[in-house]
């Protein structure tokens, strides 16, 4: 056999939903059977869905896991393809693992641990099988890919899509290159562990395959993809049917407003004016988040919120992204345009308090992200009183962020999954 043919199912699990997800990896296990694949991969935990979270503490939960395994088991009875899928497996402890199965048979299992460079050292192959969807503020973006022995990317799937990706890699290819490589005597010497599972794969007469390689998103479009399939299954898998949003007329709520349309369809939405003296904002987003530019029970008030984690400069861009993508003002111009006001006094602006955007964006991004000091932030550039005074606003603001409601996590750290102070903390920097 010269070439080895992958399956990689990138599907959206749902956590808890056992059954379901059992179902689901049946439906795909068939729909590969025509493509004649050698290896069918699944990603992490796709019988439990990922993360589970506190339901690993439920005995039940790991027993109906273990029995989902054992009927995908009896499921391959007859079928020569070797199927790998993520499950929680129990010995003496609970273990993130993956089962190997053939034919009816579990023929192996691995237990999760830290990535080594081992990949690149054994010159070997990498199928990086990904999951989509939303999870409460988690989304998963898919893009699972394939890489060769050389490290290019011969394969790649969409993001934020079910896909059943397929590639073809050179086995043979790869046994050569490492039997010439100098140092495989050093790695023998070394005595490098690695697992191995011994089985057998059928040769099959099959068609030939184009591997396909997915065009990388924009920024823009990559959190617009997000947001959505962050809400629309926020929304789905927790039962809800319709969604009510307050509209001041602002970007923010302009903003969620469209993308709650486009997750569970506009017939599914209803936009509700909130007009004061000087109109009201009815949603956050990061950068009110961080600093407290916001009111408990007034614009933190809801069951969900989209843009919690973009930051405002972000906004602006996503608008300007969908409109151009439409072919047409869905935003209005006059929206995007007019400077951000919290509208609670007359010709009141954002920057009477707040330092302007792209300013504060850059200092939150610093201080909250990547956790630099006042005077590291300060030494790259910034006003040393502007930086105290956002830094200040940050720290005194915890209590408020306790109480917002949760949102899609898209930056490298947001509030509340990633980031959670004590309220009560007199340590200041």
């Amino acid at each position: 056999m010269r070439k080895i043919r992958f399956a990689v199912v990138q599907k959206n699990f749902v956590v808890g939903g056992i059954e379901e997800n059992l179902n689901k990896i049946f439906s795909s296990i068939e729909e590969v059977t025509k493509f004649k694949a050698d290896l069918i991969i699944f990603p992490e935990l796709a019988i439990t869905g990922y993360p589970p979270e506190d339901l690993l503490f439920r005995h039940l939960f790991i027993q109906k896991n273990l029995e989902a395994l054992n009927e995908l088991v009896k499921f391959t009875s007859g079928r020569d393809e070797l199927i790998i899928t993520g499950f929680v497996d129990m010995k003496d402890d609970i273990y993130n693992a993956a089962a190997v199965i053939q034919n009816g048979s579990l023929i192996g299992f691995y237990h999760k641990i830290m990535i080594q460079t081992r990949a690149s050292d054994l010159r070997a192959a990498i199928v990086y099988a990904n999951t989509i969807g939303g999870q409460d503020e988690l989304v998963f973006d898919g893009h699972s890919f394939v890489v060769d022995e050389n490290g290019t990317t011969i394969a790649r799937a969409k993001d934020f899509e079910e896909e059943i990706l397929f590639a073809d890699i050179d086995i043979p290819n790869i046994v050569s290159m490492n039997l010439h490589d100098p140092r495989r005597r050093e790695r023998i010497e070394r005595g490098t562990e690695v697992d191995l599972i011994h089985t057998e794969l059928k040769s099959k007469e099959r068609k030939e395959i184009s591997n396909v390689i997915s065009p990388a998103l924009t920024i823009e479009e990559e959190i617009f993809k997000a947001l959505t399939l962050g809400t629309r299954d926020y929304v789905i898998k927790n039962g809800f049917k319709k969604v009510l949003i307050g509209l001041s007329g602002g970007i923010d709520s302009s903003l969620v407003a469209v993308i709650a349309t486009e997750a569970i369809g506009k017939e599914n939405v209803v936009g509700v004016m909130m007009p004061s003296m000087y109109s009201s904002k009815t949603t956050g987003n990061k950068s009110e988040m961080s600093t407290g530019y916001s009111t408990l029970y007034g614009d933190m008030a809801g069951g969900f919120a989209p843009i919690k984690d973009l930051y405002k400069t972000m906004v602006y861009r996503v608008c300007r992204w969908y409109n151009s993508k439409a072919g047409k003002e869905i935003i209005p111009s006059n929206i995007l345009v007019k400077p951000p006001s919290a509208e609670l006094k007359p010709n009141q602006v954002d920057q009477d308090t707040l330092p302007p955007y792209d300013v504060l964006d850059k200092i939150l991004e610093m201080y909250v992200e990547r956790d630099l000091s006042l005077e590291e932030i300060t030494e790259m550039g910034f006003d040393a009183e502007t930086v105290k005074k956002t830094i200040r606003l940050v720290d005194l603001s915890e209590y408020k962020r306790r109480q917002s409601p949760p949102g899609v996590k898209i930056t490298f750290r947001a509030f509340g999954r990633d980031r959670r102070l004590p309220i009560t903390n007199h340590f200041r920097r």
